[in-house]
């Protein structure tokens, strides 16, 4: 009994696309180690699981949620990895976390072109947020980010009169 070739193409489909997803890793993953080298990045420490796939974070980060103690957790959580900056997995996404004043430094500001928020950030805030500053990357950000720093403007602020108008024609 042969197969119907439709099936036979669907099945080959998904072979193709998990080989893809499986060299896009890989080939993802020695990019970005070859980019720490250069940068002489150390590798931060891992949070260990409990649980596969990060489950107990996931329902740790929501219990701490519930009681409302969610920042306090965040702060709890980079005592227990042992530092401010760290990895950590939640349902197989690999995540890094960062307090530490220069990587925020480098991520917003000096090294920018280097990092992104990554398709699942963007796809979890857009409903919310739209595309504004918080959901955008590359030069959308950067434009984003320049109105919120003309706004930011000492002289404008303490000449409120100006500061009104310049507020007004940006928000129309």
């Amino acid at each position: 009994m042969q197969l119907p070739v439709a099936v036979v193409a669907v099945g080959w489909a998904f072979v193709a696309y998990i080989i893809y997803l499986v060299l896009n890793s890989f080939l993802t993953s020695r990019r970005n180690a070859a980019k720490a080298r250069e940068l002489k990045c150390e590798e931060p420490p891992f949070q260990k699981n409990r649980y596969p796939l990060g489950i107990d974070n996931l329902l740790r980060a929501i219990e701490a949620d519930k009681q409302k103690l969610f920042p306090m957790d965040l702060i709890q959580r980079t005592i227990d990895a042992g530092a401010i900056t760290y990895r950590y997995s939640i349902l197989g996404s690999r995540n890094i976390f960062t307090a530490d004043e220069k990587n925020v430094q480098a991520i917003l500001a000096t090294q920018f072109n280097d990092f992104d928020l990554g398709p699942i950030r963007r796809g979890n805030f857009w409903p919310l947020l739209g595309n504004g500053i918080f959901t955008q990357d590359g030069k959308g950000w950067e434009h984003s980010r320049a109105m919120v720093r003309i706004l930011k403007n000492p002289y404008l602020t303490s000449h409120s009169g100006l500061f009104q108008k310049l507020s007004h024609s940006t928000a129309s």
